[in-house]
């Protein structure tokens, strides 16, 4: 198994190159972000979808939806977790510098409506407003989500880059992929899709 999982991050830091092309940046930091981000996305324009075939006039949410929607945020949570976890003890000490405010100021907001999708979640019902309510609380926390990310790549990514090396930082994501999340390579594997739009970033 382990062979297995080297054996697919190589095949990832082949596509990097790609990558340039299709979203414009091969900096792991920003592809690890760009997962994430379509991660979101991707659920937000589900759920437009969605909603727009449920009857307002009866309990119609199908329950098949509401345990996709409890499983795949689970899931998410826990990308996202990992996410900025590493970030903290692998990126932060390399910046070997304090991090503007901005850093701080944006992960708690995200955070705090991290806590708001869960809790909007947790009240999923076969009622079509609770359904309005997640993609709503999903909405206001893609928002924050894009401004920390655009926030660290402003600031800590030119720092990186001032002082990790590229052969350095290709070892450090190597690594950050094989401890990952277990959903955090497929997602990274489906932004690098030709198919996925990233001009909204």
């Amino acid at each position: 198994m382990q062979h297995h999982t080297h054996f697919i991050v190589a095949q990832l830091l082949l596509l990097l190159p790609i990558a340039s092309v299709v979203l414009g940046s091969t900096d792991p930091m920003v592809l690890s972000h760009n997962a994430l981000r379509t991660e979101v996305h991707s659920m937000i324009t589900a759920l437009d979808t969605l909603i727009g075939r449920v009857d307002e006039t009866q309990d119609s949410v199908p329950k098949w939806t509401i345990d996709t929607l409890k499983e795949w945020w689970e899931k998410h949570v826990g990308h996202a977790s990992g996410h900025c976890s590493s970030e903290q003890t692998v990126y932060k000490p390399l910046v070997n510098e304090k991090l503007p405010d901005v850093i701080d100021q944006t992960q708690d907001a995200m955070d705090s409506t991290q806590k708001k999708v869960t809790k909007s979640i947790a009240k999923l019902s076969a009622e079509k407003s609770s359904l309005v309510a997640v993609h709503n609380a999903l909405i206001t926390y893609e928002d924050m989500m894009l401004k920390n990310f655009g926030a660290e790549e402003r600031t800590v990514l030119p720092l990186l880059h001032s002082n990790v090396s590229p052969e350095e930082m290709s070892q450090i994501q190597r690594k950050m992929l094989q401890e990952g999340h277990d959903n955090a390579m497929g997602a990274l594997i489906y932004t690098l899709s030709p198919d996925v739009s990233h001009s909204r970033y």
